[in-house]
């Protein structure tokens, strides 16, 4: 994909990795090739994104690289998803060492770690008791549409040319929430 990229618009800009997939499934019940399923996309699936992406862009000295990672894992987590909470908290980790590898290199490495979003996959992972508490725990009163956590990369300007200095931040999107405790979602 990295090829074809540079092949049709002769140069690499921008990558957001954002492929993310998440279960519910208590510690004692996962299956391993559950835990290595969604670690395998959350995580590994971002190295190979900016590795695969990274040698064009130290190449022309220039790129910008904004990794989806969440506020799960890091400022807080959801009994039945400790596999979700280990991929994005590593890839906060993955954030703060690939920033430190580019800089000066003029490619920039941030995230943007959003709360609770309505994506198509959570809408079928959230019960309905569960979505209200949750929307009654966020000050703002509902979960971040996709398209807000896309503007947030914008205005906060991690993906933007000019924004040369802007190394290793976490963009975090939380409709004001600032609690650590959640809602329990109960396992299925």
């Amino acid at each position: 994909l990295a090829a074809e990229a540079l092949a049709w618009k002769g140069r690499i800009d921008v990558v957001c990795p954002n492929a993310a997939v998440f279960g519910s499934a208590s510690i004692v019940d996962m299956a391993e090739a559950d835990w290595d399923r969604l670690l395998s996309i959350n995580l590994k699936g971002a190295f190979l994104t900016v590795r695969a992406f990274l040698p064009a862009m130290l190449e022309k000295a220039y790129g910008r690289i904004v990794i989806t990672s969440s506020v799960t894992g890091t400022r807080t987590a959801i009994s039945g998803m400790v596999h979700y909470a280990a991929s994005k908290a590593g890839l906060v980790g993955f954030v703060r060492a690939a920033a430190l590898e580019t800089a000066g290199s003029g490619v920039t490495v941030n995230a943007v770690a959003p709360g609770h979003v309505m994506t198509e996959g959570a809408s079928t992972l959230y019960d309905p008791e569960f979505l209200q508490a949750t929307e009654n725990h966020i000050p703002m009163g509902r979960l971040a549409s996709p398209e807000e956590v896309a503007e947030a990369v914008g205005e906060e300007d991690v993906g933007h040319p000019g924004v040369d200095h802007l190394v290793h931040r976490h963009v975090h999107q939380l409709g004001g929430l600032q609690q650590a405790r959640q809602p329990v979602m109960h396992l299925q």
